[in-house]
């Protein structure tokens, strides 16, 4: 696949986007909490799943928790939520208010992750369909426990692409809850077909913008 690159205006529109998306979960987790929770992304990258992998063994130390959801319609691919592991329980208990050693996730404290993470994802990819205008149906959360530098090579044989032609968007996300806050990323794997439509559904709604 071909260097691809987004735009300087690209990467503001799905910036943008995503930001408002996050807002939306930030709003439902804040009930859940019980407390004002802030959340924000600075900004999305386009990166190869080989450099991503990378970033994340730079960014986290040792063992990551991820959560993972498949997305189909318009556009298909799989969405990350990932923590460091660790942080992932602090998190959880941070904002369902449970009582959780932090250790080793068990099959509770997955059981919360995978409810944050399906809030979080769902939103991002809802104010994504909402703002181009394109159907994406969401399959069920699940929880990934790996190496840093293994989650998102996890994902790619679940596609059917070539792994060389996968691309990440890459968002940094910061949580503030309880005057803490807690670094993560959300990431949105996708492939050639992916990426193509992408970009044409980005142009075609700066376009109306301009218009």
């Amino acid at each position: 696949m071909p260097d691809l690159k987004l735009s300087g205006m690209q990467k503001d529109v799905l910036t943008e986007v995503m930001n408002l998306g996050i807002g939306r979960a930030a709003s439902v987790l804040s009930e859940l909490a019980g407390d004002v929770v802030d959340m924000g992304i600075p900004e999305v990258r386009l990166m190869p799943r080989s450099k991503v992998s990378k970033k994340l063994i730079a960014g986290i130390e040792g063992k990551a928790a991820a959560v993972r959801q498949s997305f189909g319609g318009g556009i298909d691919g799989q969405s990350l939520l990932i923590f460091p592991e660790k942080a992932s329980l602090e998190l959880v208990r941070r904002i369902l208010g449970e009582h959780l050693d932090v250790g080793e996730i068990s099959d509770l404290e997955q059981d919360a992750l995978r409810e944050v993470g399906n809030v979080i994802l769902s939103a991002c990819l809802g104010a994504f369909a909402e703002a181009f205008g394109n159907r994406i149906d969401n399959g069920l959360p699940e929880v990934l426990v790996a190496n840093s530098g293994e989650v998102v090579n996890l994902c790619s044989p679940i596609m059917a692409e070539d792994p060389e032609d996968l691309r990440v968007l890459f968002m940094e996300v910061e949580f503030g809850i309880h005057s803490q806050e807690i670094h993560g990323y959300v990431m949105l794997l996708l492939g050639l077909a992916g990426i193509t439509t992408l970009v044409s559904l980005i142009d075609e709604y700066i376009k109306k913008l301009s218009s």
